[in-house]
């Protein structure tokens, strides 16, 4: 650190900090369903009971996604933009915070009944010169454990925090273009998966993971909001998002996880589990926008037991455009093994 570094004392003494939020409130299947709902997840897995006491797990689990978007304590405090008190945030100089991406990795999955205990620590910070001037990168871990102290999941998230804006002379307020009638036409969610189980033994390098569609609605966008409990104004009031100089609500950004995760799911089937993804969010989406949800196969290997592949993964745009590029690992069963 300099005497002119962004990273004060103040915040270098953050440095492994930990704080633990333990669970209050458990899982339940009507959650669940209406996570998948807002989503736009309809595999039977995750909503039939019937259906998921046939599989290997015996009965109905949560999608990946759910124990890193669903808050597991709706009685916790947000602030006056409906942002939880207890997020990561930073002192001046560096108060305004983007989401820089996300790695998730899966360890066990999270049933009806489990109270999920999340365990969060500041493991590095680091200050790097942006486009638009000095910023602090700070990567947290988070730890989820249930209620008999397994880890079931981390999710390791880099947030960027910038200074806050020096005063100028006021400017007219930018012309924002009017809110696309789209976004008020009913999400769609649409997959090229055809159902059947995948085996590690056909998996070949190059292999092109079956596409997975989503016309994100602003509908959408709400129930999403409340089926995780998140009440950020920026996904869900225009006048907030463009006072912060976008032109509508945000898509919010563990979405673009959710979507690509369940395009995974989609493709891997039952047999298959989703280990590890990682996805950072280039290019903001709106409602009334359509996102092509992709994958491509870079490389197989055996480890520790399992039978894994890696996977390129993107959200591009209708125009090809890439929003969000990252990369996955899967574990798939052997047919010998079947």
């Amino acid at each position: 650190m300099t005497q002119s570094s962004l990273i004060t004392p103040e915040i270098h003494g953050m440095l492994g900090k930990e704080d633990t939020f333990p669970g209050v409130d458990s899982v339940e299947k009507g959650i669940i369903k209406r996570y998948c709902l807002a989503v736009g997840n309809s595999n039977p897995l995750y909503v039939d009971e019937a259906y998921a006491r046939k599989t290997r797990f015996g009965g109905i689990i949560a999608p990946p996604t759910y124990v890193f978007d669903v808050s597991n304590n709706v009685a916790a405090r947000v602030g006056k933009d409906g942002r939880s008190l207890s997020r990561v945030s930073l002192p001046p100089p560096v108060p305004r915070i983007a989401r820089g991406g996300n790695e998730y990795e899966w360890l066990l999955p999270v049933r009806p009944g489990d109270v999920i205990t999340t365990t969060r620590r500041i493991a590095e910070m680091t200050e790097k010169q942006g486009r638009s001037g000095p910023l602090v990168f700070v990567l947290s871990e988070t730890r989820y454990t249930n209620q008999k102290g397994e880890k079931v999941a981390v999710n390791r998230e880099t947030l960027i925090f910038m200074p806050e804006k020096k005063e100028t002379v006021a400017q007219p307020a930018p012309a924002f273009p009017p809110r696309n009638p789209e976004s008020y036409a009913a999400a769609e969610s649409v997959s090229e998966a055809t159902g059947k189980p995948l085996w590690y033994d056909d998996v070949r390098v190059g292999d092109a993971a079956p596409l997975l569609t989503k016309k994100v609605s602003l509908v959408q966008m709400l129930q999403y909001s409340g089926s995780t409990w998140s009440a950020y104004l920026l996904h869900q009031d225009k006048e907030f998002a463009q006072a912060q100089g976008f032109r509508d609500a945000n898509v919010h950004g563990p979405l673009h996880g959710a979507f690509l995760s369940q395009m995974l799911g989609d493709w891997i089937g039952v047999p298959g589990d989703l280990a590890k993804l990682g996805y950072n969010i280039r290019v903001m989406c709106f409602p009334g926008d359509t996102l092509v949800c992709k994958g491509k196969v870079t490389g197989k290997r055996q480890a520790g037991g399992r039978n894994l592949v890696d996977v390129d993964v993107w959200i591009e745009d209708t125009q090809g455009q890439v929003m969000t590029p990252g990369k996955a690992t899967v574990a798939l069963p052997l047919r010998k093994a079947a």
